[in-house]
């Protein structure tokens, strides 16, 4: 398969790229991030995996969510599955897309074959609060209220979630194309996303499927307690550390984590 385009969901459109043949990879991203930032995985995937990123409701090329529109990521997920005739599947996450995998999860888990969690973020209750995100919010939105998208970008880059992780000029330039796009929608409105019911928190020892957590040794604290909490509340979880990745660590250290997560796959698949 080699396809890209939009797949309508309820009051909106999810952009989607497919590459590869095999069994099916589905990456998810982070807040604010577009699907380009798993532009170092799919040289290493696509050989052996069908592969498929998407931009999640409200970032990238994906449509704005409507305020007058419920909506749930995890069954944004479903309808592109189904869309793209995908039964069962892989599913690789970065920070918030652990939220929506392990929602996925929850509510059709004869569809997941396996999870990866890497710098994970599972929502409210896992590991406390995440205050450092709540400054981003804080710092940037009036920026993004004014348009001044350049400002908002430089104020959020110095927040102790990302700052670690621009170690590098290359790595700086990535991570900038990664949140291109991203307008500060969520941080001036009130938007009607839906979590699953019970959350997260209250079901993680339900995860039966092989599951890895990825973590950065230079990770923002929360997203270590998270990865900890993660690793140790889902049955037989493994849990692997880049010591020097920040909070980015597919992109920071794309050679190392593609390994990892490569052998999981293998293992898993098996």
């Amino acid at each position: 398969m080699n396809r890209n385009g939009y797949c309508e969901v309820g009051g909106g459109s999810l952009y989607y790229e497919a590459v590869g043949t095999g069994a099916p990879v589905v990456f998810i991203q982070g807040f604010g991030l577009n699907l380009t930032y798993w532009d170092s995985q799919l040289p290493a995937f696509a050989p052996n995996y069908l592969t498929v990123r998407y931009d999640r409701r409200g970032f990238g090329h994906s449509s704005e969510p409507r305020q007058d529109t419920p909506y749930s990521d995890y069954e944004d997920l479903k309808l592109l599955l189904n869309f793209l005739g995908l039964s069962e599947v892989h599913l690789v996450t970065e920070c918030v897309g652990a939220h929506v995998a392990l929602e996925f999860a929850f509510e059709y888990p004869e569809r997941v074959k396996s999870l990866v969690l890497a710098n994970p973020d599972a929502g409210p209750g896992v590991a406390g609060v995440n205050e450092a995100f709540f400054k981003i919010v804080e710092d940037t939105r009036s920026s993004y209220a004014a348009g001044d998208l350049q400002r908002a970008f430089e104020l959020a880059f110095s927040n102790p979630i990302i700052a670690p992780a621009l170690r590098n000029e290359d790595v700086h330039f990535r991570l900038t194309r990664a949140f291109a796009g991203f307008k500060g929608w969520h941080f001036l409105h009130w938007y009607p996303r839906r979590s699953c019911d019970p959350p997260v928190s209250q079901r993680l020892g339900e995860i039966d499927v092989p599951t890895l957590v990825l973590s950065g040794g230079k990770d923002y604290v929360y997203f270590r307690k998270v990865a900890d909490a993660l690793a140790g509340s889902i049955p037989g979880a493994l849990s692997e550390k880049l010591p020097d990745a920040g909070h980015f660590a597919c992109l920071e250290f794309p050679d190392q984590a593609n390994e990892i997560i490569l052998d999981f796959l293998r293992s898993a698949h098996a």
